[in-house]
This record gives structure tokens, sequence and C-alpha cells, in this order.
């Protein structure tokens, strides 16, 4: 049983770095939004970003395989 308990504080030392980075990450993302700290807790992988209903032909050519073939 202690065998199995002594590599618990690394894993759980390991855990609060984790939920720092992703925290940091989050805090990333909504800055590149233009959002302030704290609204990347609303950002999800989980959840499909809506696209518009249109959008303009020019993107398709910033596409990297289309610049490349340019």
């Amino acid at each position: 049983m202690s065998q199995a308990e002594a590599p618990l504080p690394e894993y759980e030392r390991q855990v609060d770095i984790h939920g720092e980075e992703i925290a940091l990450a989050r805090n990333q993302l909504a800055a590149l939004a233009g959002d302030g700290p704290g609204a990347g807790e609303a950002f999800s992988l989980a959840t499909p970003l809506p696209l518009p209903s249109s959008l303009p032909a020019e993107l398709v050519g910033h596409r990297p395989d289309i610049v490349a073939a340019r």
C-alpha cells in the first residue's frame, strides 16, 4: 500500500503544473481574441465555433496549399 501511495505527490504536482499551463493557454487565447484575462474560460474544444453564413471568396486564396501553388 505504501509503495502505491509513494508516487502520489509527484502526480499531484504534475496535475497542478498542467492546470497552470491550461489556464495560461486559455488566457493567451483570450488575449488573441481581444478579450481580457478570464475570458478564456469560455473557450472549449468540445464546442464547435459557428461559421458565418457567407464567407468572401478571397479567403480561399489564403490557404497554404493555394499559396504554395502560386
